[in-house]
């Protein structure tokens, strides 16, 4: 049997390819075996059985390796409507060695209108950027101007789509803002704050108790300087020393409880409690300055 009945279908390009060395160093039973394989192929193409021929093709070509065997095959499954095991095998024909330009381009066709169908079939299940994908594939193919003409229309088709879905598209929800509202916290009671203008408060108390006290011993000490008062020396000795002491403690007596009540102030109003620290000494100084 004749080597050059290993030919490609004149499916879409009336291309026949004639057979490589490779099927003509395959041993003459398994060569026997592959011919009588591609005419079933080509029986079964014609019937309409285009699964069967593929298949038939495919089995033929792991006998001889021929490159027509393949792209057969691949033109059998366009022709069959499986357009994943067109490109399959589209694919593994371009990758072998040899083959020739315009098989190279008759396969990109096959390819290209493959993908074409691909976006087709996103556009109809709303994956518009998956159709966009499929067709930008198909436009780097080396494709016919019949496959060319596909893509334009199915470019028109997708636009459409986009256009259609910008119309439909619901309006963006409104963004609901919530507002914050702390939650009631407890005032601890500011001990120190409390203790500053207790302890404060009692000390100016008490000095003003000391201070009236002191001005009945510098009247009378006034009156027996001037001899109004008659009176012994240790008595005159002894007030006017109280006078004396009386001087300097009242307005240092007066200045600390006011210092002390302010810095109680300061801290039970205007402190924070995490802040209040009497090591740091934040509360501020508030002094009262007299002469006796």
């Amino acid at each position: 049997m004749s080597p050059a009945r290993f030919a490609t279908l004149a499916l879409l390009f009336g291309v026949l390819l004639p057979i490589h060395a490779a099927a003509q160093d395959a041993p003459v039973d398994d060569t026997e075996r592959a011919f009588q394989l591609n005419e079933q192929g080509f029986a079964a193409f014609e019937e309409g059985r285009y699964p069967d021929a593929a298949k038939l093709f495919a089995e033929a070509f792991t006998i001889t390796g021929d490159p027509a065997l393949r792209k057969n095959e691949a033109l059998a499954w366009f022709r069959a409507g499986d357009c994943d095991q067109a490109v399959a095998a589209g694919n593994k024909f371009l990758r072998i060695d040899g083959v020739t330009a315009t098989d190279h381009a008759d396969m990109h066709a096959v390819i290209a209108n493959c993908k074409v169908d691909f976006s087709r079939r996103a556009i109809d299940a709303g994956d518009l950027d998956l159709a966009e994908s499929m067709l930008t594939e198909a436009e780097a193919l080396n494709a016919d101007a019949v496959s060319r003409d596909r893509i334009a229309a199915a470019r028109v088709d997708l636009a459409a789509a986009r256009r259609e879905a910008e119309v439909v598209k619901p309006p963006p929800e409104p963004e609901i803002r919530t507002v914050y509202v702390p939650e009631p916290t407890e005032r601890k009671i500011p001990v120190l704050g409390i203790s500053l203008m207790g302890g404060g408060g009692a000390l100016v108390a008490g000095t003003i108790v000391y201070h009236v006290i002191a001005l009945g011993w510098q009247s009378r000490f006034f009156r027996l300087e001037e001899g109004s008062e008659r009176g012994d020396e240790a008595t005159f000795e002894s007030l006017r020393n109280r006078v004396h002491l009386a001087r300097v403690l009242v307005p240092t007596l007066y200045t600390i409880g006011a210092a002390t009540a302010g810095a109680g102030v300061f801290f039970t109003f205007f402190m924070p409690l995490d802040q209040a620290s009497v090591a740091r000494g934040d509360g501020p100084s508030i002094g009262i300055a007299g002469q006796f």
